[in-house]
C-alpha cells in the first residue's frame, strides 16, 4: 500500500537487507550481536531521492546534488504523512535530521581557512597526520535535542588534495511528540538549527568549494 501511495514520484523499488551489529558484555566477555532486517528502498527514476522503509524505520534521503530545502521538505512531508496514514504506528522513538558534506581542499591548505571547526595541535614537532576525527555535541532546545558535529578525514579523489567529511546530525534526546504536525515542526526546527550552525562553521572559501562541486 505504501508503494502505491508514493509510486508516482518514487517509481523504483528494491528489497534489501539491513545489517546492524551491537557489542554486548556478559560475564566480562564481549560478544558481537548481528541482526538482519528486511527493508525496502524506494527511489526516483534518477536514484537521487530515496525513501527507506523497514520495521519501525522511515528514512528520507537526498543524494548529491542536494536540492534546496524548499524542494526537500515536501518530500519529507509526503513520505511521513503517507506512512502515518498507512502504518498507523502507536508511538515514535526518535527523530533525526542529518547532513553529510563531502569536500576536498588542497593538501597543503590550512583547514582553518575553510572551517571554523577543526582539529588543532598546539605542538609543532608531531609527525605528519595520517588521518583525523574531531567532534562534539551541542545541547539544543533546553536539552530536548542535540546536534552532533563531526569532522573526519577521507581519501581524496583528486591528486594533491585531502578529502573531508563534515557531518551535522540533529537528533531528539527525549521522546518527541507523536503527531504528524508536531513531527514536521520538529523537522523544520532541526533544519533551522543545522543551517545556522553550518553557516557559522564554514568560511567563504569553503562556500566557494561547495559552489564549484554543485556546478560540476
Amino acid at each position: 500500500m505504501y508503494y502505491q501511495a508514493i509510486q508516482s514520484e518514487f517509481s523504483q523499488r528494491q528489497d534489501l537487507t539491513r545489517i546492524d551489529s551491537q557489542i554486548k558484555s556478559e560475564s566480562e566477555i564481549l560478544e558481537q550481536e548481528v541482526r538482519t532486517t528486511p527493508v525496502i528502498r524506494f527511489s526516483t527514476s534518477n536514484a537521487k531521492s530515496i525513501i527507506l522503509l523497514g520495521p519501525h524505520v522511515l528514512a528520507v534521503s537526498r543524494l548529491n546534488p542536494y536540492e534546496r530545502w524548499v524542494n526537500y521538505l515536501p518530500m519529507i512531508q509526503h513520505a511521513l504523512r503517507e506512512y502515518m496514514t498507512i502504518a498507523q504506528p502507536k508511538g515514535i522513538q526518535g527523530q533525526t535530521l542529518r547532513y553529510i558534506n563531502h569536500f576536498e581542499i588542497p593538501e597543503n591548505a590550512r583547514i582553518g581557512d575553510y572551517l571554523r571547526f577543526f582539529p588543532y595541535f598546539d605542538y609543532g614537532g608531531h609527525p605528519p597526520v595520517a588521518a583525523f576525527m574531531a567532534g562534539f555535541e551541542l545541547l539544543c532546545d533546553e536539552g530536548r535535542n542535540r546536534l552532533r558535529l563531526q569532522l573526519l578525514s577521507q581519501k581524496a579523489a583528486k591528486a594533491g588534495h585531502m578529502g573531508m567529511i563534515f557531518d551535522l546530525d540533529f537528533f531528539s534526546f527525549e521522546r518527541p511528540a507523536f503527531e504528524s504536525s508536531a513531527m514536521l515542526s520538529w523537522v523544520e526546527n532541526a533544519h533551522r538549527q543545522v543551517e545556522d550552525t553550518f553557516e557559522s562553521c564554514v568560511t567563504d572559501r569553503l562556500r566557494d568549494v561547495f559552489g564549484r562541486q554543485k556546478a560540476a
